[in-house]
């Protein structure tokens, strides 16, 4: 029985897993990266960058193969997510299946960015931020003050990031403020992970 309850614990704990594997993996990455890695400070590189082949220098890009497994695992757990939220805490059938479609669809389009596709992005920005609205709405049910706010503040960022990168001001900041936003998103997924958890 504990064996049981262990492994049940854990299997629903897996969001917050690959988050943390994302971030080891991504860290290694950067060591590996050549020409400066992309948390420098002046170094005008983005998260996407560790994926190109070659790099934007021309030469072989060393950090690539652990970038692809990063993401991947991300996304994966990701999905993972967001089907346990729309279980677990939205009580609209229309936002339940909202969060999971519009999640789905944000998650394979990101993908792309493995074939170098970079035109999705936005696209999966936008389904990106649906996903947010209807995870905020399920958790205003549930009266988390603290996650609607935080919820509320990711979905400022990723907006900010388009608008930074699509209008062009302040673009040599952006790689600086997508960082930060990965960092904030990714703590708000794996505190409601968490909460989730309990409330199981």
């Amino acid at each position: 029985m504990i064996r049981h309850n262990t492994f049940t614990t854990l299997k629903h704990y897996l969001p917050t897993v690959g988050i943390i594997i994302f971030f080891g993996l991504f860290i290694y990455a950067t060591w590996l990266y050549p020409l400066g890695a992309p948390f420098s400070n002046g170094v005008h590189l983005y998260l996407c960058n560790l994926l190109d082949s070659p790099t934007k220098h021309g030469l072989l890009n060393p950090a690539r193969p652990y970038a692809m497994m990063a993401l991947l695992i991300l996304l994966t757990s990701l999905w993972r997510f967001f089907f346990m939220f729309a279980n677990f805490y939205s009580q609209s059938l229309c936002w339940k299946w909202t969060i999971k479609i519009s999640g789905s669809l944000a998650v394979i389009l990101v993908a792309l960015l493995l074939t170098g596709n970079h035109l999705v992005t936005i696209i999966a920005s936008v389904l990106g931020a649906v996903t947010l609205v209807g995870i905020i709405l399920g958790i205003a049910q549930s009266h988390l003050i603290l996650y609607q706010i935080t919820g509320i503040v990711c979905v400022f960022l990723l907006v900010l990031n388009n608008a930074i990168y699509y209008s062009g001001f302040f673009i040599d900041i952006l790689p600086l403020i997508q960082k930060i936003t990965f960092v904030i998103v990714l703590f708000w997924v794996m505190g409601l992970n968490h909460k989730m958890v309990k409330k199981i």
